[in-house]
């Protein structure tokens, strides 16, 4: 085991004890690749990280932009507050922030 890697049941491949989830995956179609470079892999294992309890990913946006998840809101918040739209939510989001 180097720097926090460690072996998959299923696969040979290494899983990054960093990582949210680990997905093991095996080569089902490969007719598509010379045209679309496109591969079709089966799920054989996934391993989701059962901590911190509230994860914050990083997300490209693409073209240099990146967002950090935001605050957790749950369906009893939305209920209170009838703003379950993604709209409700940024809104009500942007508004903490001052």
């Amino acid at each position: 085991m180097l720097g926090g890697r460690r072996r998959g049941l299923c696969v040979k491949a290494p899983l990054i004890k960093e990582c949210c989830a680990n997905l093991a995956c095996k080569l089902v179609d490969a007719k598509l690749v010379p045209t679309y470079n496109f591969f079709i892999f089966e799920v054989v294992q996934a391993r989701a990280a059962t901590s911190p309890k509230n994860l914050r990913t990083l997300h490209d946006r693409g073209n240099g932009a990146f967002m950090m998840s935001g605050r957790e809101v749950t369906l009893a918040q939305c209920s209170r507050r009838k703003t379950c739209s993604a709209a409700g939510k940024l809104k009500s989001a942007t508004a903490d922030r001052g």
